[in-house]
C-alpha cells in the first residue's frame, strides 16, 4: 500500500489515502484552520530531521526519530525513546499558529501507539494575542496508547471533552498543538502519527439551525383569568451549548365564548420574561381563529436551559377563550 506524501503548501490533495480501519482519504486544512504534514510523510529540508511543519523539543530531540514505515498509515510517523537517564517526556511542536474563537469547539484527532500500555500523550495547547504575546496553555488532556495503532478523537472547546482554560484567552487569538510524549520507562516508546485539527461547524455556524423542540398539544384549555396564563402545552426547553438566540413559532387556533364577544391575548415568554412580540384580538360570539407568532428572544441568551412558552388570557371579567390546538417549535442559532 502507497501513502500520499503531504505538501504542506497545499489545501488538498489529488489521491487518496486509506487506512488500516478503512478511512477512504484524510483531511487536510482548508484555509487557516488544521494541520499540515499531520501524517509526517513529507521531510524538512533533508537536513533537519524534523518531519516538514513540526520541531522536537531541543533536550529531548536526540531521543526522537522520524521513522520511515509502520505508521498508521503504513507510512511515515514520530518515535520517541525515553533515553538512559534522560527526560521523561519529549515535546512535539507543530509549528503553525490558527486562528481561534473561544466559542467554537474544536476536533482533535491522533493515531497512537506504544511499546507497552502504560506510556501516555498529553496533547496541548498554546494561546496567543493578536501582536504574538503568550497568553498561556492548556495541558491535556492525556491519551493512553496501546500496543497497536489505535486512533483517539478529542472535543476540546466550551462543550467538549476539555474546556478552554479560565479566565479563557480573548474570544479571537491565535493557538498551536503541542504533544507531550511520555514513555513509562527507560527504553520504552511512543509513537504519533496523522494528527488532525480542525474547527466543527455541525451545530455552531449562525447559517445551520438546530431544531431542538417541538410541541403538538391537541387538548382543550380554557382560559378566563384576566391575567397571562401558562398553556400547559406550550412549554419548550432546549439547552445552549453556547450563547445564542432562542427562535419559536407557534400556531394555534383559538374559541371565543357561545354567547359573546371577548378580547383575548397571546403572549410568548422566555424564561418567565415576556417578549416584545404578542396577539391580541376580538372575536365575535362562536368564532374559531387561527394564528401564528414567530419570533426570536429578545436577547443573547447564556449557555444552559432556557424555555419558551406561550400564555393566554382574557380582557374583561366574564370572558372565555378556549385554545383547541397548539404546535410550537424552537430552536437557537449561536450569537456570535
Amino acid at each position: 500500500m502507497t501513502v500520499q506524501e503531504r505538501n504542506p503548501e497545499h489545501d488538498a490533495l489529488h489521491q487518496t489515502d486509506e487506512m488500516l480501519n478503512h478511512y477512504r482519504a484524510f483531511h487536510e486544512p482548508i484555509g487557516d484552520i488544521g494541520i499540515w504534514n499531520g501524517q509526517f510523510e513529507t521531510d524538512d529540508d533533508g537536513v533537519a530531521p524534523e518531519p516538514e511543519g513540526w520541531q522536537w523539543e531541543a533536550a529531548t530531540s536526540d531521543a526522537f526519530t522520524h521513522e520511515t514505515t509502520g505508521g498508521a498509515a503504513g507510512g511515515k510517523w514520530v518515535k520517541f525513546v525515553r533515553p538512559a537517564g534522560g527526560w521523561w517526556w519529549g515535546g512535539l511542536l507543530n509549528l503553525r499558529y490558527f486562528p481561534f474563537d473561544i466559542y467554537r469547539d474544536y476536533y482533535v484527532s491522533l493515531a497512537v501507539k506504544s511499546s507497552n500500555t502504560t506510556s501516555s500523550i498529553d496533547v496541548n495547547y498554546e494561546f496567543y494575542d493578536e501582536n504574538w504575546t503568550a497568553l498561556g496553555n492548556l495541558f491535556g488532556p492525556t491519551i493512553q496508547p496501546t500496543t497497536d495503532w489505535t486512533r483517539r478523537q478529542i472535543r476540546v472547546g466550551p462543550n467538549g471533552d476539555t474546556p478552554w482554560p479560565v479566565p479563557p484567552p480573548p474570544k479571537y487569538a491565535y493557538v498551536r498543538m503541542s504533544f507531550s510524549l511520555k514513555p513509562d520507562a527507560q527504553n520504552e516508546w511512543v509513537g504519533i502519527d496523522d494528527v488532525q485539527f480542525q474547527q466543527m461547524k455541525a451545530t455552531y455556524s449562525p447559517l445551520i439551525r438546530l431544531m431542538d423542540g417541538r410541541v403538538d398539544d391537541a387538548t382543550d384549555w380554557t382560559f378566563t383569568k384576566q391575567v397571562y396564563t401558562v398553556h400547559a402545552g406550550s412549554p419548550i426547553t432546549i439547552y445552549f451549548e453556547e450563547p445564542g438566540y432562542l427562535w419559536y413559532s407557534y400556531v394555534w387556533t383559538w374559541k371565543n365564548s357561545a354567547t359573546r364577544t371577548n378580547a383575548l391575548g397571546g403572549w410568548p415568554h422566555i424564561d418567565g420574561v415576556g417578549q416584545t412580540t404578542f396577539v391580541n384580538v376580538g372575536l365575535t360570539a362562536d368564532y374559531y381563529d387561527t394564528r401564528t407568532i414567530t419570533m426570536r428572544s429578545d436577547g443573547i441568551l447564556a449557555r444552559g436551559n432556557h424555555t419558551v412558552d406561550m400564555r393566554f388570557h382574557v380582557f374583561n371579567a366574564g370572558d372565555v377563550c378556549t385554545v383547541y390546538q397548539l404546535n410550537g417549535v424552537a430552536y437557537y442559532t449561536r450569537a456570535y
